[in-house]
């Protein structure tokens, strides 16, 4: 059983896709802030296949009373809650000086508070995971000030949750993804502020396939934080403030991930999170991404 937060969105749905063809029996719980339409509804109809189950709880992850009461009745009807993958969040670019604080706290309440609601409300639930869907914006993206603040804030809270993890207070290892723009799903950017950003650091929107495989290399390392990029190795940025990178080249070169490494950070979850990484796990040590570069820094 899994949560996604923002599961309507672009990503929270690619995610929901592919949750439900690799689990088995897979159930997933999808909340986002609007009310369920006709046309959403008939987006839902189309992820569950057989044995499997999605529904969509009209929730505001900022509001402390509804995530509080949305987590236990999960447990309550399922009986478990495996991994929560936090999507959720707004954007609204401009440059700072031209922002109300009104408009600053909207972008940072679905990240800030949500990530805390989520975090209080699971503190006595065995969750396997807990995956924060940051942004490479927390290094500094133009008009968006606020969100880099918001994703920023998730990088530390993943780190200070595992410290609670460790100390036997929080359960679940957390994950912080600063992830780059998709091709397909994900906020969308204006195309001037893309062009700049690509001409000046060389990442690029990455593909989904591509992305996914991201995802669970991620998942198979026990990290606070990873920050992914795709994009041309000539450009892209090689002095940034981490401490390890894990690249992938046109070349196929061989990343070196032992398969011990990959089986043992599998045994940490319960049965259902297993099974979705061992279906995945060719993934995690894949070395062909049809990419001209690919890095996981951290």
């Amino acid at each position: 059983m899994y949560l996604i937060t923002g599961g309507l969105g672009g990503l929270g749905l690619l995610f929901a896709k592919e949750i439900l063809q690799q689990a088995t029996n897979g159930r997933i719980i999808l909340t986002g802030r609007s009310a369920l339409t006709n046309e959403k509804q008939e987006v839902l109809s189309t992820l569950a296949t057989h044995g499997t189950s999605v529904e969509y709880f009209q929730v505001d992850i900022s509001d402390h009373a509804q995530v509080s009461g949305l987590i236990p009745s999960i447990v309550g009807k399922h009986g478990q809650l495996n991994g929560i993958f936090h999507c959720a969040g707004i954007i609204s670019d401009n440059f700072i000086l031209k922002k109300t604080p009104e408009e600053f706290i909207k972008v940072l309440l679905p990240k800030v508070k949500g990530t805390y609601n989520l975090d209080m409300a699971c503190r006595n639930i065995d969750l396997d995971f807990m995956v924060l869907f940051s942004s490479d914006s927390a290094l500094g993206s133009i008009g968006q000030a606020d969100y880099a603040a918001a994703n920023g804030f998730m990088d530390e809270f993943a780190a200070y949750r595992n410290r609670l993890a460790a100390q036997g207070k929080q359960k679940g290892h957390t994950i912080s993804i600063n992830w780059p723009l998709w091709q397909h799903g994900g906020m969308s950017i204006d195309p001037a502020i893309l062009e700049i950003k690509q001409n000046t650091t060389g990442i690029q929107p990455m593909p989904t396939q591509t992305g996914l495989r991201a995802f669970y290399l991620c998942l198979g390392h026990n990290v606070d934080q990873v920050l992914v990029t795709i994009g041309h190795s000539s450009t892209l940025p090689d002095q940034l403030p981490f401490n390890q990178t894990i690249e992938y080249t046109a070349d196929k070169k061989e990343a070196q991930i032992p398969e011990k490494t990959i089986s043992a950070q599998i045994e940490r979850f319960e049965p259902d999170s297993r099974h979705l990484l061992e279906k995945r796990k060719n993934s995690l040590r894949s070395n062909s991404l049809n990419c001209s570069s690919f890095r996981l820094i951290r």
